[in-house]
């Protein structure tokens, strides 16, 4: 065997000697990839990271471009990585050793998985809101860092909630007078969800205390049907002359009975509400020969209707019903 020949098989008999001496590489397992934490007020995401024995190097790549790096110990362990979400981003790790590397599976973050899910504003339609809200709203609690109130349209209230629950008693947020639309907004860094746009009613603080009754208010010459304190029925309505004013307080309402001429298609009497007892009126309830002078003070104290609306108001009222006249 000649010199060089006898060299190269000494040097491959070193080079085995140390490959055996060392063992065999070990493998790099393929990183696991997860959301661990979302940061809801910093469009933030935290992404862990975890990977096994034998990685050397994790790398997280973020729509392809690298993000982050760092070096780890051979042992199994997790790696914490914030990364900004504000436009969707594919998201995957490759652990490496010298000689080896292994990808994750990917992992899609997209800004329209972390805004609000749901608000409901807790109000029920016409419901009688009173000069001042009050309702419990129904929220997405987890998902939610900020909370607005808006009435017609403009943003009223506007706070930074911390939810411990998803049940939420709104502030008690003034109303304008006649029938405001009402929303409630959560929000956080990635967006902000409202909830249906609710009609309710301020009809002011002189309205009374029972759930269903007639309220008619001279100043604006409507009478409101209230059942169960949402009002279900708004009608145009014309009342005293200053001469002849309709009067004010406490009344209840008698049957229907069939009219003619002045008195339109039908009357209900109106009988006084007193301490004492109940005492009938001279004044009515009724239709109209005059439907021109609906909406205006024109009466001799009654309460004019159309001819249309008092048929409709007698079939939905009984005998015996509460009625409330204010200015």
């Amino acid at each position: 065997m000649s010199r060089p020949v006898r060299r190269l098989a000494a040097f491959a008999l070193l080079l085995a000697a140390a490959l055996f001496a060392a063992g065999p590489a070990l493998a790099v397992d393929a990183p696991t990839i997860r959301v661990s934490k979302v940061h809801w007020d910093r469009r933030l995401v935290d992404v862990s990271v975890s990977y096994g024995v034998g990685a050397q190097r994790i790398v997280v790549y973020a729509n392809g471009v690298e993000a982050t790096h760092t070096e780890v110990p051979e042992t199994a362990g997790t790696l914490s990585v914030p990364l900004a979400v504000k436009d969707v981003i594919t998201v995957r790790a490759v652990a490496s050793s010298s000689t080896q590397s292994a990808q994750s599976a990917s992992l899609r973050l997209d800004p329209a998985l972390y805004r609000p899910r749901w608000v409901t504003n807790g109000l029920r339609t016409n419901r009688l809101a009173g000069p001042r809200l009050s309702a419990v709203a129904r929220v997405d609690s987890v998902r939610s860092t900020r909370l607005y109130i808006r009435v017609n349209g403009q943003i009223v209230w506007r706070g930074l909630v911390h939810l411990a629950s998803d049940s939420f008693r709104l502030p008690a947020v003034r109303l304008p007078g006649g029938r405001p639309r009402v929303q409630v907004g959560i929000g956080n860094a990635w967006g902000t969800r409202w909830s249906a746009d609710t009609p309710v009613y301020n009809l002011g603080a002189k309205v009374p205390t029972a759930s269903t009754f007639l309220l008619i208010d001279k100043s604006t010459c409507y009478l409101y049907h209230v059942k169960y304190r949402t009002v279900v029925r708004v009608y145009p309505v014309a009342v005293g002359m200053p001469g002849t004013p309709t009067p004010e307080g406490y009344f209840t309402l008698g049957p229907p009975r069939a009219a003619s001429g002045a008195w339109g298609v039908l009357r209900m009497r109106l009988s006084r509400r007193t301490s004492s007892g109940t005492y009938p009126t001279s004044y009515y309830i009724h239709g109209t020969n005059q439907p021109d002078s609906i909406g205006t003070w024109a009466s001799h104290g009654c309460i004019r209707m159309y001819n249309s609306n008092v048929r409709a108001l007698a079939g939905t009222v009984n005998p015996g019903y509460l009625v409330y006249i204010r200015y």
